[in-house]
């Protein structure tokens, strides 16, 4: 492939992606894109590292977590960089790593935090299928996942071969077995239905529990089945009717809340209150059972956008449905009509955000967009017997 023909694949790419890319020809960096000094400084010192590999394809993960990748050409002596590739957000103390590791001064942080919010955010496999995309043009050679990062390679899993089979041979010769499969059914099974009642009762009544080890480090490991739970719940309550944003929204909120326990006591309660909260939140947005997906995306789409002035319409529209007849499937499937089940959404997130926050009553009623303060007012009083403000003292109290 010619210099002018590649380089300009690399601009479309960065055009279409965001994702930086650096063209070396010769070890000369040829092209850089986006044109700013600050981006090369961020893989200078990984670059050896990776231009070493005598892989075409290959790449390195950062102490942050972050990826580089590069594509040797087979023919030619040239290569692509192409990152960091953010996995997720970032924060002003991972970005203080990054300048350390980087040798930058501090004076670039906020420098360095202009361009890192410039970053693509992408998982692992986005990532990897990058590359395999940048090879497919530079050598004209299509590769698989597997051929890059190894997935197929039995040295990976032979220990894992080897240590299950000395657990099994020490668990039967023990007869010391798991028990919670059918303890994780019952508590996902309230969770679905969403009985926080039932839930505390089943919390309140000891059980032994046998439950494996997930690290060689007594907290990590409980920490860790905090994390299979709240994955658990989550699903559970989606299942049960939660809106899918909501849902893991609540996860990803426990996890970080949990992660900052030290103490095994503590991380036991906040599960136990995790399971409570999940079961109450799904009562509070319990859908019938054997609804149909027309019907449920109606329902998931609603919760997703309680901030937008949503008319059936709107809805009838995103589910490619007629209007009269969505109204009346949903009506008949839910026992109540789509323009109430909108407002009960909006007055249960409002009641929210009058408890937990301090937000004013008019930013309350300007984000769900009731077309004035007095009709919010009006229509919270209706549904809960109380006015917002009287609700947000109480609330406190």
């Amino acid at each position: 492939m010619t210099f002018d023909t590649f380089s300009h694949f690399c601009t479309t790419f960065y055009q279409s992606t965001f994702t930086p890319i650096h063209y070396f020809v010769n070890e000369e960096l040829v092209l850089q894109l986006p044109e700013h000094e600050l981006y090369y400084s961020l893989i200078q010192n990984k670059v050896s590292l990776l231009v070493q590999s005598e892989k075409a394809v290959t790449y390195l993960e950062t102490r942050e977590f972050n990826h580089i990748g590069i594509v040797k050409s087979m023919t030619a002596n040239q290569h692509v960089i192409i990152g960091p590739v953010l996995n997720g957000r970032f924060s002003k103390i991972m970005l203080k790593n990054i300048l350390i590791d980087a040798a930058l001064p501090p004076h670039q942080l906020e420098n360095i935090y202009d361009l890192f919010n410039l970053f693509p955010v992408m998982d692992y496999t986005q990532f990897m299928h990058i590359l395999i995309l940048i090879n497919y043009e530079l050598n004209g050679e299509f590769i698989n996942l597997n051929q890059i990062i190894g997935a197929d390679d039995s040295s990976m899993t032979y220990p894992i071969d080897q240590q299950q089979a000395e657990t099994v041979y020490t668990i039967k010769e023990e007869q010391n077995f798991h028990n919670t499969y059918q303890l994780e059914r019952k508590l996902m099974k309230i969770i679905e239905d969403g009985q926080p009642e039932e839930m505390q009762k089943y919390i309140e009544n000891p059980t032994l529990i046998k439950s494996g080890m997930l690290s060689d480090n007594n907290l990590r490991s409980i920490k860790n089945i905090f994390i299979v739970a709240v994955t658990l719940a989550t699903r559970a309550a989606i299942k049960g009717g939660l809106d899918i944003e909501a849902a893991y929204n609540l996860s990803d909120t426990y996890i970080r809340q949990m992660e900052r326990l030290a103490a095994i006591d503590a991380i036991y309660q906040l599960q136990l209150a995790m399971m409570v909260d999940f079961s109450r939140r799904v009562s509070s947005q319990k859908i019938p059972e054997g609804i149909s997906s027309d019907i449920y995306e109606c329902i998931q789409y609603i919760s997703r956008n309680t901030n937008r002035s949503l008319s059936v319409s709107d809805i009838a529209a995103h589910v490619n449905k007629n209007r009269s007849y969505l109204s009346t499937k949903f009506k008949a499937e839910t026992r109540i009509n789509i323009s109430e089940f909108i407002m009960n959404r909006k007055l249960e997130e409002a009641r929210n955000l009058l408890s937990f926050t301090d937000k004013s009553i008019s930013d309350i009623s300007y984000y769900f967009c009731f077309s004035s303060q007095s009709y919010f007012q009006n229509m919270f009083k209706k549904k809960y017997g109380i006015t917002p403000n009287d609700y947000r003292n109480q609330s406190k109290h």
